[in-house]
Formats: structure tokens, C-alpha cells, sequence
């Protein structure tokens, strides 16, 4: 800075100016005169910026001699620092699991002395100096490295923290990173394919290096897809990923993805598949039988989704179904006993409707009941039953699957005695009959089943399940459990020995269970034969009475 020297009032002559005090810290020059009575001097002010004072003092020779000597006061005062360098850094595009620097430059395009430290977001680091201090006009480069650990959009920033707080600066910083492997898909949603409840969908995976990748891929054990995956350099590969057909559940989860550089995880997920349901049979005939005797069908309902189905069951008589209503669980069968039981001859139609909340299922139904006088080779009749059940004895050893009854033999054979119900419940039945020989028999336990081939009855036997037999005194008694309500059973028992063949012939029945379990408690053995004599009393009652008239 300059600085004037001159003098009070005037001299008309040239006047010579000298320095008698040089400043104590800045620089000063020599006077330079710039007029007959004035000159100046130029201060430089020192590097310390801590200094903010001085002073010097010049004397002035005339003709008349020195003058006494005048002080200069001078102070100091810097410019505020203004702390400069980009808004915005972009690293551009970068690999994941690899280490890029670069290199940013601040300065103080102000005054006095801007310092301070520097912070930076992670992942990027510092690679030089913590701490910056910079005088008017000097620079400064700040090293950053970063190593991205996976792919996407990376931000941060760099903070300039000035020790003032008044030349604080923020650096945005951004960068993509790009994994060597990288996924298409975000997000996995498995789906049911057309006409199947099979639900799949696929991951979709990129090579974004020029080497091969190998994967490994895991999942819950739910999940079908390949434990291993070769992608090769700058391709796009996908992953198939299915529920098998029989898993009807929901699922909520993901799909884990390692590669070189990291671990990819895909959210994945299903909802559970709808309630499918499906039947066995488009149409059901039943057999031809003889008046008042029953004819009995079954239907298999199955649902094959992964909501539980609510059905209703609607038919019209003389048909009836062994339920009305019923909840099917995902997977789950279920076997609709039909009935058909007319007190008259002729012909019957009618349908079997199946509501469901997605769908309604309607099944045609025939069937026909004649009279004595026409019974047909199908009709099913107790005397019927036995015959079957003779002829089964004598053809045990050609296996459990029997056809229409053969003739009967030209002599009459010995009839096995016939089970006696001792209780009977909507579920259960107690049977017995009496027994002599081995104390410890054995008995092969039999269920009838009944179906039309090619317009042909055939008679089928399954093992009897949940069937305990036992003998007490001179008789055999059995417990039956697992029963259906309102259903038509054809039972036979065969005795057998060591090595399962048969000894005697069956003892056959058949009955049907009741609807309800209060009606049930009354169909027992004694309680049959007190309201049998009760009934014979009241008769021989009234005869006598009548008689007396």
C-alpha cells in the first residue's frame, strides 16, 4: 500500500523526507519525492497473518534544518477466505470390488487464511490430508478412493469444515457402480402357468465383465432351480425358478446369488394358489336293484389348489348325498357317498350339484328300481348278497377282484352264520356270531365295493379299515370304526389260516349306517328284541280280545 508523507503549511523549496523508524514487522520503502514538499512510501504488510499492527516514523530536512519526527500508525485488516472447488464430482462408472482415486482441487479465492478439516462420505476414503490451509490464492488437492461394494447409484459428499464455520464447503459426489454379475430382476413374483397349478417365473442376470462368471445360487428348499451357474462374458442369462406342482402354499422369501465380487439377493415370492377343484366321474349310474333295496355310488372330490374350498352339496330325491356341506383343504380327497333308494319301480334322473365360491360342478344321475318279477342279473337283494358271497368263497384263491356271481351249485351249500348287529352309529358298528373252533381264530376283515364296466356289475373287496375282532366265550365280536353316516356297507369275514387261505366261507352282511347319531343309540341288539316282544304282546293282546267278542 502507498502511503503519503508530506508536511503542515508550506515551504516553497524542496523538502527531503527520511525514515527514522523502520515497522517493527512489515516492509517499507524508501521515500520517493513526488512533489517540491510531499513524497511515498509503499508498505508491505508481514506473512504472519496473526499480526494486525504496526508503525513507522520519517523527519523532513528543509534549509531551515530537520523537523521532529511523525508517527504512522497502520493496521492491518485481511479479506474474509472464500473457500472455492466444484459443486459436484462425478466418478463416473465403476466395477464393484474395484478401487478408483481421483484427485479434487479447493482454494481460497479470498483473503486472510481459510483452514479446516475434511470429512467424505463412505465408501469413498480420503487418500491425502485430513486438514486443508490455504492463504489468499493458494490450492489444494484433496485424493479420494473408492471401492464401490455393490452396483447401483452411489452418493456422498465431501465436507470442507472450516475452524470458523464461516468458509465451510459441501462437495456432492456421485457414481454408478456396476457389478460383475447384475440383476435384471429386482423383484421375483411366481405365478400359476396356464391350466396348471405349477407357479414358476425366472431371474434374469447380466456378465458385465470379459471373463466367465461362475454362480452359486441357494434358496429355501421350497424352490427348484439350479445350485450352479456359468455365465459367460458380456451375456445375459436367465434362472428358472418353479414351486412344484403339488405346493400349493404361499411363499415368502428370497433367492441368494454369490458371485466374485458379492452377494445378490432377489425377494421372492407366491401367493397360494386358488382353490381347484376336480372330480373323478362327468355322470353316475347306479345299478339296477329291486324294490326297496338301496344302490350305493361314490364320487371322488379332490382340491387341487392351495386355498381350502367350502362346497355345498345340492340333490334331489330319491338321491341323496352322505353330506351336505364340507371344507376341502389344499390337496385334500374327499369320497361323496350317493344313494339311491326307491320305494317304487321305474326309471329315475336327476343331477348332483357341487357349489364352490369359483365354481360349480353339476353331475348327472340315473337309475332304476323294478320289481320282483323283473329282476335283473344286476339287482342287489340280501338273498342276492349271499349268493355273491358263496361264490367269492369258492374262488378265494383267484384274488380279491370278483365278477357278477357265478350259478348256484346244484346242492345247496351250508350256510356260515350270519353277523349280528349288536350296536350300530352313524360311525361305528359292533357286530357278532358264534364260533366253534380254535381258540384263537383268524379272520380275513373285508369291505364290498361296487362299480360298472362296460355296463357290467362288478364286486370288488378292499381290507376292512379300523376293524378290531376278538373272541369272547363261544362267540366272535368285532368293533368297526371310521364309518361315513347314511352310507350302505357290504361286509364279509372269512376265516383263514397261517398262510391266508380260506377255510370256511364268509360271514356276510350288509346295513346302513345311520344318518344321525340320536337315532343311532336306539339300533341295538336288546333294545331291537324288547320292542320285537313288546310288539308280540300288544298281538296276542288284541287277539284275545277280539276273540272274546
Amino acid at each position: 500500500m502507498e502511503i503519503p508523507l508530506g508536511i503542515y503549511g508550506t515551504r516553497s523549496q524542496t523538502l527531503e523526507f527520511k525514515i527514522r523508524a523502520r515497522p517493527t514487522a512489515g516492509k517499507l520503502s524508501e521515500p520517493k519525492q513526488v512533489a517540491q514538499e510531499s513524497a511515498v512510501v509503499v508498505y508491505t504488510p508481514p506473512e504472519d497473518l496473526a499480526i494486525s499492527k504496526d508503525q513507522f516514523s520519517y523527519s523532513v530536512r528543509s534549509r531551515e534544518g530537520v523537523s521532529a519526527p511523525s508517527f504512522v500508525q497502520i493496521s492491518i485488516v485481511d479479506a474474509n477466505p472464500v473457500l472455492a472447488g466444484p459443486t459436484l464430482v462425478e466418478f463416473g462408472c465403476l466395477m464393484t470390488g474395484e478401487k478408483t482415486i481421483l484427485s479434487i482441487e479447493i482454494a481460497n479465492d479470498g483473503g486472510g487464511l481459510a483452514q479446516g478439516t475434511l470429512e467424505v462420505s463412505p465408501p469413498w476414503q480420503l487418500a491425502s490430508s485430513a486438514d486443508y490451509r490455504l492463504r489468499a490464492g493458494e490450492k489444494q488437492s484433496v485424493v479420494l478412493s473408492i471401492v464401490p461394494p455393490q452396483g447401483g447409484r452411489i452418493a456422498g459428499e465431501l465436507r470442507c469444515v472450516s475452524t470458523d464455520s464461516k468458509t465451510s464447503r459441501f462437495i456432492e459426489l456421485r457414481a454408478e457402480a456396476v457389478s460383475p454379475v447384475s440383476l435384471r430382476t429386482e423383484q421375483l413374483t411366481l405365478e400359476n402357468q396356464q391350466d396348471s397349478t405349477l407357479r414358476s417365473g425366472f431371474v434374469e442376470l447380466t456378465n458385465n465383465t470379459d471373463a466367465p462368471q461362475i454362480l452359486s445360487i441357494s434358496a429355501c428348499p421350497r424352490l427348484i432351480l439350479p445350485e450352479t451357474l456359468t455365465l459367460a462374458p458380456q451375456t445375459t442369462s436367465r434362472i428358472p425358478v418353479e414351486l412344484p406342482a403339488n405346493d400349493f402354499a404361499g411363499l415368502e422369501d428370497e433367492i441368494r446369488i454369490q458371485s466374485s465380487a458379492e452377494t445378490l439377493r432377489v425377494p421372492v415370492r407366491a401367493k397360494a394358489t386358488p382353490a381347484i377343484l376336480q372330480i373323478d366321474r362327468q355322470e353316475i349310474q347306479f345299478q339296477t336293484v329291486q324294490t326297496p333295496t338301496p344302490a350305493l355310488e361314490n364320487l371322488t372330490l379332490e382340491n387341487k389348489g392351495g386355498s381350502p374350498a367350502p362346497v355345498s352339496l345340492l340333490i334331489q330325491p330319491p338321491f341323496s348325498a352322505g353330506f351336505s356341506s364340507a371344507v376341502l383343504q389344499p390337496g385334500e380327497r374327499k369320497e361323496i357317498p350317493l344313494l339311491f333308494h326307491s320305494g317304487t319301480e321305474g326309471k329315475f334322473n336327476g343331477h348332483l350339484k357341487i357349489i364352490a365360491p369359483s365354481r360349480e360342478i353339476t353331475i348327472p344321475l340315473s337309475a332304476q328300481a323294478i320289481g320282483s318279477a323283473t329282476l335283473s342279473r344286476t339287482a342287489r337283494s340280501d338273498t342276492a348278497m349271499a349268493d355273491i358271497t358263496r361264490s367269492a368263497a369258492s374262488n378265494l384263491s383267484a384274488g380279491p377282484d370278483l365278477r357278477e356271481a357265478a350259478p348256484a351249485p346244484q346242492e345247496p351249500a351250508r350256510m356260515p352264520p350270519r353277523p349280528e348287529i349288536i350296536a350300530l352309529t352313524p360311525t361305528t358298528a359292533d357286530l357278532g356270531w358264534n364260533h366253534r373252533g380254535p381258540e384263537h381264530p383268524a379272520y380275513k376283515s373285508e369291505m364290498r365295493q361296487l362299480s360298472l364296466k362296460n355296463d357290467e356289475l362288478e364286486v370288488s373287496w378292499s381290507p376292512l379299515p379300523q376293524c378290531q375282532l376278538e373272541r369272547r366265550g363261544g362267540r366272535i365280536e368285532v368293533k368297526i370304526a371310521g364309518l361315513t353316516p347314511g352310507t350302505t356297507y357290504g361286509l364279509r369275514f372269512t376265516p383263514v389260516d397261517q398262510t391266508g387261505q380260506a377255510t370256511d366261507l364268509p360271514r356276510a352282511l350288509e346295513f346302513i349306517t345311520p344318518r344321525f347319531p340320536e337315532k343311532a343309540g336306539w339300533i341295538t341288539l336288546p333294545r331291537t328284541l324288547i320292542v320285537l316282544l313288546c310288539l308280540c304282546l300288544v298281538g296276542i293282546a288284541r287277539r284275545q280280545w277280539t276273540g272274546n267278542f
